[in-house]
């Protein structure tokens, strides 16, 4: 499982960042606008840094990536259900694919990225 970096508490500098290593940013926390573009800057940059997006209610996750399909190989869907305003996963995932991105990097996001990360062997 990838290391895990919890943005808004330590992006600068990324502690302990190995090239080799594969890295997971951790939310790119709503509550954060600097968080949110040190993230996506992060994910851009570097090949083996990732992102997941739970937390992020799915209707406003253009809002604050705009530009999400350029690194959509690296973004990871989640959510934060059971929670409040998130009554199942089921609906996030409607909004989620009403949004305006391709299909292929809904794809991706929802679940080529994921099984590429953490494969399961059955």
């Amino acid at each position: 499982m990838p290391p895990v970096i919890d943005i808004h508490i330590h992006i600068t500098p990324v502690e302990g960042f190995k090239p080799e290593a594969q890295e997971l940013v951790r939310r790119g926390r709503k509550d954060f606008k600097d968080a949110i573009r040190k993230a996506f800057f992060l994910v851009r940059r570097h090949n083996n840094m990732y992102m997941d997006i739970s937390g992020i209610p799915p209707q406003k996750l253009l809002e604050y990536f705009p530009r999400i399909e350029e690194i959509a190989d690296k973004v990871l869907f989640g959510t934060d259900w059971p929670g409040p305003g998130v009554p199942d996963v089921r609906g996030n995932i409607g909004k989620f694919r009403a949004l305006p991105i391709s299909p292929l990097a809904q794809q991706k996001i929802l679940y080529d990225n994921a099984a590429r990360l953490f494969p399961v062997q059955a």
